[in-house]
């Protein structure tokens, strides 16, 4: 069965139930709204650290060696093309 829109009269209908429902669980309008507000606070903070993130020790090591080992000749010596000391 497809979603009733909102500005439909059974997307308004779907409304005041959904509303009645989420009132008769939680107790009040307003601890409905407080129940989305703490759900909606939860979203930013819950993203988990990962990778360098956690340890930019760590990353600042992987990028030397990364560019170490890099292929292209003249960047490991500041020779690049863009580089301004060629420019002399």
């Amino acid at each position: 069965m497809p979603r009733a829109k909102k500005n439909t009269p059974e997307g308004k209908i779907a409304t005041e139930k959904w509303k009645a429902t989420m009132k008769e669980k939680l107790g009040s309008d307003e601890a409905v709204s407080d129940h989305f507000k703490r759900i909606g606070s939860k979203g930013g903070r819950k993203t988990g650290r990962k990778g360098f993130a956690l340890n930019p020790a760590l990353a600042r090591v992987a990028g030397a060696r990364g560019g170490k080992r890099s292929s292209r000749a003249g960047i490991k010596n500041g020779e690049g093309k863009r580089s301004r000391k060629n420019e002399k």
